[in-house]
């Protein structure tokens, strides 16, 4: 396998236990300024510095939600001629 799942709760992490796919628990302290706001903002906030701390490392990283579904290889349509390349629900 060539890919790990970076689980921010209990939840998540129980799931991919459940079904066996490579995961790491990583608990991760809310900024303050996202603090009290709703959950998809602290997440959002938490992705970023986590996103820094990989690459650091010297991996390739694909952040995507939960409900996204790969039908093909993504990795196939990234130019990789760029940092940090995105995209946008909208």
């Amino acid at each position: 396998r060539n890919y790990v799942i970076i689980a921010l709760d209990d939840s998540v992490g129980d799931y991919c236990r459940d079904h066996g796919a490579p995961y790491v628990r990583v608990d991760l302290e809310v900024p303050g300024a996202q603090k009290g706001s709703r959950g998809a903002n602290m997440i959002s906030a938490l992705k970023y510095d986590m996103l820094a701390d990989v690459m650091l490392m010297g991996y390739s990283v694909l952040i995507v939600d939960l409900d996204v579904v790969f039908l093909k290889d993504p990795f196939q349509h990234l130019l990789r001629d760029a940092d940090l390349e995105g995209s946008s629900d909208g």
